[in-house]
Order: structure tokens, then sequence, then C-alpha cells
């Protein structure tokens, strides 16, 4: 598992989080591409398989660090494929797994891509309902790309969009994908939901962005991937002496 920030971007004092990847090794240590693993994991119909294995990989690694996440208030998100929509043996699965880790639940979401909600809109309907209850935050991710995106948002109830990066991508030459972006973050902040933009990839993007009003930005220009345990040691090496410093001051 490797972790990803996400940074504010209207209000530097707000913690942001990361969202949680999967990245496969070959025999040599290289990495392989996420497309290609996603490819063969549809393929195969083993998405589901892989999505257990990172919902419990996950709150296994988060758990013992939650009170570093209580007193800092990161957030971090899971990605969930459409074939574990309306999985109700997955549903349990992530409530008991939850339970267990006794993470602060405002600090873990789960994101569904557009794509995978709107297959199946009755069953991600349902999903949302049942992550909201247990009080965690939903995210829709790749948005803007499937048709009648702006009906959906308000059909599935999320707290989070994640702009798609394609319109990111060509925010500064491109004057539709600048619109697109611009009618998102208006719609979303009617409706009260926060926005991410994906690909962030320069300083100049993440500026244009913010002056849009876009809530959030992740994307290699606000940090590249990480192994997860190595970002979680980093976290909580930055805790201890942010508890230190505070106890000598007192």
């Amino acid at each position: 598992l490797y972790a990803q920030r996400i940074a504010p971007l209207q209000n530097p004092s707000l913690p942001g989080g990361y969202e949680i990847l999967l990245r496969l090794r070959e025999v040599d240590g290289s990495l392989v591409a996420p497309g290609p693993l996603i490819e063969a994991a549809q393929r195969y119909q083993i998405l589901p398989s892989i999505d257990r294995w990172v919902i419990q990989r996950a709150l296994q690694m988060l758990g013992p660090h939650r009170s570093m996440f209580r007193s800092r208030g990161l957030g971090m998100s899971i990605n969930v494929s459409g074939q574990s929509i309306g999985d109700e043996a997955f549903i349990q699965q992530f409530i008991q797994l939850l339970k267990e880790a006794n993470l602060p639940r405002a600090c873990v979401s789960v994101e569904l891509t557009e794509q995978a909600a709107i297959t199946n809109l009755a069953k991600a309907n349902q999903m949302v309902a049942r992550v909201r209850a247990l009080g965690c935050e939903l995210a829709l991710d790749d948005f803007g790309t499937g048709a009648n995106s702006l009906t959906y948002l308000k059909a599935l109830q999320v707290g989070r969009v994640k702009i798609d990066g394609s319109f990111v991508r060509d925010i500064l030459s491109d004057r539709n994908s600048q619109a697109t972006v611009r009618a998102i973050v208006e719609l979303a902040k009617g409706l009260g939901i926060q926005t991410v933009a994906e690909y962030v990839e320069s300083d100049d993007i993440a500026r244009e962005l913010r002056f849009l009003g876009v809530d959030y930005a992740q994307g290699f220009a606000i940090g590249k991937p990480e192994p997860l345990s190595d970002l979680l040691e980093s976290l909580t090496r930055d805790e201890s002496q942010r508890l230190h410093r505070l106890f000598l001051e007192t």
C-alpha cells in the first residue's frame, strides 16, 4: 500500500489527508503501473478480493496510530471498486474492521469512481447511506467524465468529489476544461460538497485551481505516492515531536 497527499488549497490550516493506493511489485522490485494492474483484475474478476485485502490491510496499519489521527484530524481515503458495490459481505467486513481499528470515523473515507456509481446507482446509494451512518465520508472519484454528471452528484449525496485529471491537466490552456472545473466547483459549493482536483502537476495549475475555488489538490506538485508504512512512521514521529514541544512549553 502507498499513500498520496491531498492538500488544502483555500485554508492552509486544515489538515487535509491522504489517498491510499495499491501498487504491485515485480520480482525485481519495480512497480507495475496501476492501469494494467486494474485491467487484469477486472478481466479475471478478482477486484472484490483485492478490495477486501486493501480494506483489511489499510485499517490494520492505521489502527495502531489512532491517537495521532485523532489529534491531527488527518483523513485517509480508501478506494472501493464497482464490483464491491452492494456486496453485503464486503460492507459487513468493512464495519467489523473499522470497529477493530477504533479510528475516528471522520478520518476514514471511501472512494467510488463516478462510472461505478452510475452503473449501480441504487446499490451505490445504499452504500453511501451505510457509510454515512458509520460516520465516514464518501467521495466520488473521476468526477465529470460520465454523462449527466451534475445530476448524479445531487442524487448520490456524497461529501466530496474528485475532479477528473483530464480537466485539471489542461486547465491553463483549454477554456472548456477551465469552464468545466468552474461549473463543478459552483455546483458542489451549492450542495455543500467539497472538491478535490486530481493530477495537479505544477504550481501554476495549483494557483489556478485555488483561484477557481477548488478546496483540495492531489498530484505530483503536491506530493508523490510513498509507501504507507513510511508515511505512518513519519507522521507518528512528527506527532511525538509536536507533543514533546507542547509538554516543554507547559
